[in-house]
């Protein structure tokens, strides 16, 4: 068998393709949605409203893992998402500029323009996102390259104390789904629900790195796991914290039962999928990045460590569905409740 076929993983079931395609993030997006719209501005989204949501995050999801699959190696390990944005990047760029158009389209037509002057605001920050990780990390790839020993560990030492990838999507993501409620009416709870919601999606941001460090740090991508793989050890006590903190801040900041709810017990959620499937990865990502290299135990020298292909995707899956299947439960409880009072 050939590197490259090893590579990557050979099975690609549906679960895999959901995942490698972002459908999973739109899931995300438009449960998201529904609650910050129906909590804060008291009517859940229109068919219009989630229509464009869902396509610009597919849009931007998926112009992300274009401009990754660019410079992929395909002879170094790799995600099954990545490689399958390098393997049909032509359909692709197709397909993602006929859902342009058709995104485009529809914000003209179906919203708002106060919503679309909300929309271009956060066009512009994910614009400056697109260009701070992906221009960035090309030009400091090959400031290391060709930089000296010392200079070069002065450059990872600044990459340190960057702001992580998976933070700057956490809080773009929470800005996007809470988009409806902002343009309704500014408040303080649901600036606080938004920062708590975005400290939710940062988490799964980095859950989902976790699983993908072998393959990030082999590709030279840019994530907070395999730069800073201490940061794992923060995730349990940060999604317990966020939990029993989002419950505390109805009360304190009289944020919506439906978004503190929703949070608290995706929280937990997330914190029971990091538990039974991250750990042990995350205890392996952390153990590999103290040292890059090993002792060959055959003939005594130092050699480079050999990454291993990333675990299975479906795992990555799971973390998106700590984000749908529960929120989306609290939100079906809350409409069947919000129903019986209307009938009584």
């Amino acid at each position: 068998m050939s590197e490259q076929a090893k590579a990557v993983p050979p099975r690609s079931g549906p679960i895999r393709w959901i995942n490698a395609l972002s459908i999973d993030a739109v899931a995300v997006g438009i449960v998201w949605q529904a609650i910050f719209a129906c909590a804060f501005r008291g009517s859940p989204p229109s068919l219009i409203e989630s229509t464009t949501l869902g396509l610009t995050l597919w849009l931007i999801y998926t112009a992300d893992h274009l401009l990754d699959a660019t410079r992929l190696d395909i002879h170094q390990p790799r995600t099954f998402r990545h490689h399958i944005h390098h393997q049909y990047r032509h359909v692709l760029v197709v397909v993602w500029m006929v859902f342009t158009v058709i995104d485009a389209a529809a914000i003209v037509v179906g919203l708002s323009e106060s919503l679309i002057r909300w929309g271009l605001a956060l066009a512009a920050i994910v614009l400056l996102y697109g260009a701070s990780v992906h221009f960035r990390s090309t030009a400091a790839a090959l400031e290391s390259e060709t930089a000296s020993p010392p200079n070069r560990r002065s450059i990872h030492r600044k990459g340190r104390f960057a702001i992580g990838k998976e933070i700057k999507v956490g809080g773009i993501f929470a800005l996007g789904v809470g988009l409806l409620a902002w343009d309704h009416q500014p408040t303080l709870p649901l600036m606080v629900s938004t920062a708590l919601a975005a400290v939710l999606f940062a988490a799964n941001c980095v859950v989902v790195a976790c699983w993908d460090t072998d393959c990030d740090r082999s590709q030279n991508f840019e994530s907070w796991t395999s730069r800073r793989p201490n940061i794992l050890g923060w995730m349990t006590p940060t999604l317990i914290v966020l939990g029993c903190g989002s419950m505390a801040s109805s009360f304190v900041f009289a944020i919506p039962p439906l978004v503190a709810g929703s949070i608290a017990i995706s929280s937990l959620s997330l914190l029971a999928a990091w538990v039974w499937t991250g750990a042990t990865a995350g205890r392996r990502a952390a153990g590999r990045s103290k040292d890059d290299q090993r002792t060959s135990p055959q003939t005594g020298q130092t050699v480079p460590h050999q990454v291993s292909p990333a675990p299975s995707p479906s795992m990555a899956w799971l973390a998106d569905a700590m984000l749908i299947a529960p929120p989306a439960f609290v939100w079906l409880v809350f409409l069947g409740w919000s129903a019986i009072g209307w009938l009584a």
